[in-house]
């Protein structure tokens, strides 16, 4: 875990994020934090003197074994393991290649495909840890944004609704024979708002492309004309005059 920490933590990954990926909960994860900022978590165990760790690179670098260079060193083989294995990890983040990394370390080809099956498997469990933080950023992000935006969004939407609302009245009232006048101040909106109304949904009719109403019967418009001109209290002739393209506009 502790070497798994520290990979984490060269990812990206911030402190607390290295720990849920990892699953567990230890207490030495405070050490490993400060071992990470001071730069000395490369060293296996921190009881073991820099010195013994350049001492063993300096017996290693003119040929020695590793068991060799671990006597001179001072320490276990499986500690002088361990730095090359770490030596082998920093080779491969540098963009020195596997057979590189292999032969300046005098690795066989098994402990080099075991070492890099499991730097591979590190580099993917990295990743995914990322992948899933960025997601948890980006859900947290669009929930405070949500939580923003759900007062405004509610009055647009409650504003949308009694527009909506209103308008289905209007036409309700027109289909009944009001004129724009009265329908209008039935459902508490203007003359004008009417007159808009109005021109909206011959817009509408224009943007869509409904048919053109045949001479035989009269479209919503001019039911609407007619409608304004009876309220009005106009003459069958004086509708029939007036029911014109402009002279309506004059008269409601």
């Amino acid at each position: 875990m502790r070497a798994e920490f520290f990979l984490l933590r060269e990812g990206g990954l911030d402190c607390e994020q290295a720990r849920g990926t990892l699953g567990g909960v230890t207490s030495k994860v405070a050490v490993w934090e400060a071992s990470f900022i001071s730069g000395n978590y490369n060293r296996h165990h921190l009881r073991v003197e820099p010195s013994r760790e350049k001492a063993f690179w300096s017996a290693f670098a003119v040929r020695r074994t590793v068991r060799q260079s671990a006597v001179i060193a001072g320490v276990w083989s499986s500690t002088a393991y361990r730095w090359i294995e770490q030596r082998y990890y920093q080779l491969r983040a540098d963009g020195v290649s596997e057979t590189q990394s292999r032969r300046r370390l005098r690795l066989s080809k098994t402990r080099a495909g075991a070492w890099e099956s499991r730097r591979a498997l590190r580099i993917r469990k990295a990743e995914r840890g990322r992948d899933e933080s960025i997601q948890v950023a980006v859900r947290e992000c669009a929930a405070r944004i949500a939580a923003e935006l759900a007062p405004k969004v509610a009055q647009e939407a409650s504003k949308l609704s009694r527009t909506a609302v209103r308008g289905t009245r209007y036409w309700e009232l027109i289909a009944r024979g009001e004129t724009n006048i009265a329908a209008s101040t039935l459902v508490g909106v203007t003359r004008q708002t009417g007159i808009n109304i109005q021109r909206r949904a011959r817009q509408r009719k224009n943007l869509t492309g409904a048919d053109v109403p045949s001479e035989r019967y009269l479209s919503l418009v001019e039911r609407l004309q007619i409608a304004d001109l009876d309220h009005l209290k106009l003459s069958i002739r004086a509708i029939a005059q007036g029911d014109r393209p402009g002279a309506v506009d004059g008269q409601t």
